[in-house]
Order: C-alpha cells, then structure tokens, then sequence
C-alpha cells in the first residue's frame, strides 16, 4: 500500500496561543509510520507545555524506528507504558512548579503498520476512518459529555451543544493510574484516516469533514481546507488535523 499524509495547526480566531502538539514519524524502511496528536489543557503556557511533552516522548521512543511491535499484545503493552510514562512526567513536571500545577493533555495516536492501524487514545480528541463514502469514529471521547450520551440522559444532537461538552474525564497529567483505549483496525486501499482535536470537531460536523476530504485529491490540501473551514465556522479553539491517504 501507499501511504500519503498531510498535516497542519491553527491556533484559530479567539486564542492567543497554540497548546496543540502533533508529530509524525516515519519509519516507512521498516513497514510503519506514527502519527499522534495531544491538546493541552492547564491554559497560557501549561497546556502547550503538557501537550509538547507527550509528543516528545513519543519522538524520543520512535527514535530509531524500533517500533511498538507485531502483535496485538505487544503493541499494547507499548502504547500502555508510553501513556504511563508520559503521565508520569508531566505529573513530575507539575509539583516541580507550581506554576503549571494542573495541567494536562489528550492524546490520540495511531500506528500504521503493514496493513493495520494499531490505535492508543486518551481524551477527546479522535481518529476517523473514511471508508467507501462512509466515516467511522474510531476513538471514544473521554468526557463528561459523551458520558450523559451513554447514559441516555441526552442525546447525540443534544450533546453537539451541551455547555460542559468540554469537561474532559480521561487525560494525561490528571490522575497517578492511566486508563487508556486500544483498538486495531484492518486497513483496506482507499482507506482515509484523519486525527484531530476537538478543534475541529467542535466547529464540523461528521458529514462536513467527510465531504471536505472526500473533494480533495492530496492530503496536504485537504487539511487545509478542514483548517479554513473550522476557522470560518468559528475557530473557537486550536484546530490541529492529521490526515493519511492509503492508496
């Protein structure tokens, strides 16, 4: 399979700075690529601090293309002591200033390995796959919100405009114990695969953002169309989008 890939950042219209972080790291000599976002959370410099740190870890462990492993198993237990060790951090780096104390950050990473994508996330922001006209969410949002949705206690339309639909249950930096999601998908040739924050999920619905990649031909271009869109549509937060095109 080919692989293409497209990203970029806004920091949008109403924050003065940027606390999303993103990498990507290609190891194609050796059959994978990593791709992974993290938004921070803490406000000014502690968020774009927390978010920073995550994806450092992350680069400093695919430092030399070792990779997260073959099997379901090991790839796990990788994408776990990574969360945990990030987490550790990030906690280590909060009572060492009480400045920062707080402060916090999703993480939504993906492994495209071979003919599979092997998938670790904590928070809200997401993973999607864009597969035959069709878009799937294959991350779950860690947050107050999605919890009320669950629950039956509001629904899904209800939820687009509930005002804590940003109280985040699960991140890293929070809590001493991480509690984070796998999951692995089959891969298929057309396949889209789109990471975000919820910058850009907050102003886009489903549809819009399947449309927008749907128009365009290369990654690069269609990421920024979901940039200009969100920011047209508000740019309420910092919009970061990941976007990879397996042909």
């Amino acid at each position: 399979m080919q692989i293409r890939y497209g990203t970029g950042t806004s920091t949008g219209r109403v924050r003065e700075q940027n606390e999303d972080s993103f990498t990507v790291i290609d190891c194609r000599e050796k059959d994978f690529i990593v791709f992974a976002v993290a938004d921070g959370m803490g406000g000014m410099d502690y968020g774009d601090l927390a978010s920073a740190t995550a994806i450092k870890i992350l680069e400093d462990m695919g430092r030399g293309c070792d990779g997260f492993g073959k099997t379901i198993n090991e790839v796990r237990e990788s994408f776990r002591l990574l969360f945990s060790k990030i987490n550790i951090e990030i906690i280590n780096k909060s009572n060492d200033r009480e400045s920062v104390a707080g402060m916090g950050t999703t993480m939504s990473l993906c492994c495209v390995d071979g003919n599979w994508i092997n998938i670790g996330h904590i928070g809200d922001s997401r993973i999607y796959i864009m597969r035959e006209g069709q878009i799937k969410q294959l991350t779950k949002d860690h947050s107050y919100v999605e919890n009320l949705v669950d629950t039956g206690r509001i629904t899904r339309e209800q939820a687009k405009t509930h005002p804590d639909k940003n109280i985040i249950t699960k991140a890293l930096g929070l809590d001493m114990e991480v509690d984070s999601d796998y999951c692995r998908e089959k891969l298929e040739s057309g396949d889209r695969i789109l990471l975000c924050s919820d910058g850009l999920t907050n102003e886009l619905d489903d549809s819009e953002i399947l449309k927008i990649i749907e128009d365009e031909k290369e990654p690069g271009e269609a990421v920024e169309s979901l940039l200009a869109k969100a920011n047209e549509s508000g740019g309420r937060d910092n919009v970061t989008a990941l976007l990879v095109f397996i042909d």
